[in-house]
């Protein structure tokens, strides 16, 4: 035991001692010249890039069918597949518009940052921009985000770093239990009223369906304790889902008669299909 806490310590101060990160880029929908700006754009912020069309090989093998809404555990496998501390998404998109009896070219970019270790997706990025052709349009949406990128950069950094400190849970919320059968001394906890979350603008104008998965500590005393994201997803739907969960109304489990603090999973569907009839 002493053995492998020595070597845990010494390779948390070595994560800790770096001084440029690792980072693989995952483009979409990009050409290749715009794959050249952003990688010397994230050269320039610090980071050592892997080989992006290496990188994009790794990813395509692994058959994820949506990189913008992993698991914790689909998108921290997908950094170890990578070999990298993180890595970022990009989805470049355009579509011609009408409006006012004109017809024009919307492009949009979708971004998230993502650390290997942990699998959370610290930064969602979500950039829209008009042109009187695609290429136009495109181009002014990647000059938008290419000047985020030193602020994506810092708070990359900054969660790099914080993913090692341990976090601070509340007493009651370490001990919940996890009930999910009725036994003859166990209730698991009973939602009586739930709110539909909200579907988002931004999900909306990218036609976008996403699955989101929460942790939550349904607490003795009916109130909400912490809330951890299992599968996130873009687009403002977590911050949605996690509004949804705070006000859900329940009845708390119980062991022996005795109202207990219990971890319930509660996903959160979001359809666009549904959303639009």
């Amino acid at each position: 035991m002493k053995v492998t806490s020595i070597v845990l310590f010494f390779l948390l101060q070595q994560a800790l001692a770096k001084e440029k990160l690792e980072l693989a880029l995952l483009p979409e929908g990009f050409e290749r010249s715009q794959i050249v700006t952003l990688e010397a754009e994230l050269n320039r912020a610090g980071f050592l890039l892997i080989e992006t069309e290496f990188a994009t090989k790794i990813a395509e093998k692994l058959e994820l069918s949506d990189r913008f809404n992993l698991s914790l555990r689909e998108a921290s496998a997908l950094g170890l597949a990578l070999g990298t501390d993180g890595y970022l998404l990009a989805r470049l998109g355009c579509i011609e518009r009408f409006r006012s009896g004109k017809t024009y070219t919307e492009s949009t970019l979708l971004a998230a940052a993502v650390l290997t270790r942990s699998g959370k997706a610290i930064d969602f990025y979500f950039f829209e921009a008009e042109g009187n052709n695609c290429s136009e349009a495109t181009a002014a949406v990647l000059e938008k985000f290419l000047q985020q990128l030193p602020k994506l950069a810092d708070s990359f950094r900054q969660s790099f770093h914080e993913q090692f400190v341990q976090e601070q849970v509340d007493p009651a919320d370490r001990d919940a239990v996890r009930i999910t059968e009725a036994t003859d001394d166990k209730l698991p906890p009973q939602i009586v009223d739930s709110t539909k979350p909200t579907y988002t603008p931004i999900a909306e104008k990218l036609s976008y369906s996403a699955r989101v998965e929460l942790e939550v500590v349904l607490r003795a005393d009916g109130s909400i304790g912490r809330i951890k994201v299992l599968r996130w997803a873009c687009c403002g739907l977590v911050e949605a889902a996690q509004a949804a969960v705070k006000k859900l109304r329940f009845r708390p489990a119980s062991v022996a008669g005795k109202p207990v603090n219990c971890l319930a999973t509660i996903v959160y569907n979001f359809n666009y299909l549904r959303q639009a009839r």
